[in-house]
């Protein structure tokens, strides 16, 4: 990931991390971004048939005046 971000830009930033997705959205959402989940149906589904693994994606929403952090 360091070596794309040196040649490409803007930053990408992906973070693996096991946690409880209802309180992380929460706090995504508090904080003021836009959470968008999908599911990754090639990890398999759980016992109950819902995905095994999402995929989070949270972004600022486009504010008037605002510029991104370069």
């Amino acid at each position: 990931m360091r070596v794309r971000n040196t040649v490409w830009r803007p930053p990408f930033v992906m973070y693996y991390r096991p946690f409880r997705l209802g309180l992380v959205r929460h706090e995504l959402e508090r904080a003021g971004f836009d959470v968008e989940l999908f599911a990754l149906p090639e990890f398999g589904p759980r016992p109950d048939g819902s995905p095994r693994c999402r995929m989070v994606v949270a972004t600022r929403p486009h504010t008037p005046g605002h510029r991104a952090a370069r």
